[in-house]
């Protein structure tokens, strides 16, 4: 093996190792980052500037623990989609919608302990509507009437997280149990 190459590789598997030991010990509590501007006229989606999404595959959370979710939303029209699932059953555990221009924090803490998935996705859901009262079901999604059916601009990075942290800006939401219905919070106008 060349000499760059084990250089290479000898550095990122440090970094990895680093990374996973401060997961473990508590010292790192970040566990992913997203950050995108969206706007979907009717069936297409626009993206201006890049998507920056970094997530680690599922993260375990033991129970009483979180995730918290810190946000900056400019949702001109719809809202952000904040979602916890159950990675290998695919099932929704918990969800938020943060609609309107705000930041704040949504910690979604683990009634039981498990494997949980998380991302965010722009959604027509919640908050602000432009459509015009006349306006039929084949000009909102061909996008026809000009509107948009949502328009997001967010940045949102997860952190693991104690289940007691309170604030003013936090809005705590639990992680159902296997046999919970999920809940939703709703942050906006």
């Amino acid at each position: 093996m060349p000499r760059p190459t084990l250089l290479i590789s000898a550095t990122l598997l440090g970094a990895v190792s680093f990374y996973l030991v401060g997961l473990a010990t508590g010292a790192v509590t970040l566990v992913g980052y997203e950050r995108g501007n969206a706007v979907s006229r009717g069936l297409f989606v626009e993206s201006s500037g890049l998507l920056s999404r970094f997530t680690m595959p599922p993260v375990y959370v033991p129970a009483g623990r979180a995730l918290r979710a810190d946000y900056t939303v400019d949702a001109k029209v719809g809202s952000l989609w904040v979602v916890i699932m159950q990675p290998f059953w695919s099932k929704v555990r918990a969800t938020a919608y943060v609609a309107g221009e705000r930041s704040g924090s949504i910690v979604f803490v683990a009634e039981t302990a498990g494997w949980y998935e998380f991302y965010v996705d722009p959604t027509p859901v919640f908050g602000h509507r432009c459509h015009t009262p006349g306006a039929d079901m084949v000009d909102i999604l061909t996008g026809r009437d000009g509107c948009p059916r949502y328009d997001v601009r967010y940045t949102v990075s997860w952190h693991l997280a104690d289940g007691a942290e309170t604030g003013p800006r936090h809005v705590t939401v639990p992680i159902a149990g296997p046999d919970r219905q999920p809940p939703s919070a709703r942050i906006g106008p």
